[in-house]
């Protein structure tokens, strides 16, 4: 933030309607509560709809569930996101997926292993 008195607003949007929005409270999913408010979770917003169907996603860091997209989404979501201003996609697809599908901006910088119960 560029003032003491600024907050930072991080937002996610949630494409399944049967879940609930990105597991408040849980460490694993979308929501990065901003340190400087007093309740962690007011600088986030949660709004329901399809990240694939916008002109771009104005984010700066992008974490993506994405085992289980189609081909036909990942390919309408790498179409939204070379349009987009981020600096940070978190998939769990590999670059060589991403490129394939169109979203020829991303390169590779870490890999970590991440388990998953297995329910999502």
């Amino acid at each position: 933030t560029t003032s003491e008195s600024a907050t930072t607003v991080d937002q996610a949007v949630q494409m399944d309607e049967t879940r609930q929005p990105c597991g408040l409270g849980s460490s694993s999913k979308v929501c990065c509560a901003t340190v400087d408010a007093p309740d962690p979770f007011e600088g986030v917003h949660f709004h329901f709809g399809d990240a694939t169907l916008g002109s771009s996603l104005d984010f700066t860091h992008v974490y993506a569930f994405d085992r289980v997209f189609s081909p036909v989404t990942l390919t309408a979501l790498a179409r939204v996101l070379m349009a987009s201003p981020f600096y940070v996609l978190a998939s769990y697809r590999t670059c060589s997926e991403w490129w394939q599908h169109g979203l020829t901006i991303v390169q590779p910088v870490a890999k970590l292993r991440v388990q998953t119960t297995g329910k999502e």
